[in-house]
């Protein structure tokens, strides 16, 4: 399979979009345990061409990471998430009194939380990102890149095998919130 394959396009697109949705769900989650609600959620987008993992921009608001992360795994991109929520919460609610992306106030706010206030290289994925969840969207993006191969019966098998797990389990049922009954 190549890059033009119009599938394999059409997987990573919903891959992606199901990616978003659950980025969505967590960010919401981390906002009420990390910062008592205090964060208005901005728009979370991947954004091509950066060499950064993530990165929290104020105008427009929104935090962009890097598609990278949909090939890192699920708690690599939990902490990058997390990082960038610690520079929205500096910016938005505590007025940004150092000036500096990663000054004093930055890393205190992250040392606070337990975060990861380095400003490169991989954060260190926390284990309690492991949901079920989670490990079906590694694992569909493995098999996506693996789409990828020149090989095209290895190619192929692994186009199916993603998928085969994206219906089986409904990935707008896996990114999307879940509802009590009321």
């Amino acid at each position: 399979m190549n890059d033009s394959d119009p599938q394999a396009a059409r997987l990573s697109a919903e891959l992606e979009r199901a990616t978003l949705r659950a980025l969505g769900q967590t960010y919401d989650s981390l906002n009420l345990e990390y910062f008592k609600g205090s964060l208005r959620r901005p728009t979370i987008a991947f954004a091509e061409g950066t060499s950064r993992l993530g990165s929290f921009v104020s105008v427009p608001r929104g935090i962009e990471l890097s598609p990278k992360l949909l090939h890192l795994g699920w708690g690599v991109a939990v902490e990058v998430l997390k990082h960038e929520m610690a520079h929205q919460f500096v910016i938005e609610v505590l007025g940004d009194p150092d000036g500096a992306p990663h000054g004093p106030t930055f890393r205190r706010v992250c040392d606070e939380r337990g975060f990861d206030s380095a400003a490169t290289g991989l954060p260190a994925a926390q284990a309690d990102a492991d949901t079920p969840e989670s490990k079906t969207l590694e694992r569909i993006a493995k098999l996506l890149a693996l789409a990828e191969s020149p090989n095209e019966h290895e190619a192929q098998a692994a186009m199916s095998a993603a998928r085969r797990l994206m219906l089986k389990y409904n990935l707008e049922e896996i990114a999307a919130p879940k509802r009590s009954n009321q």
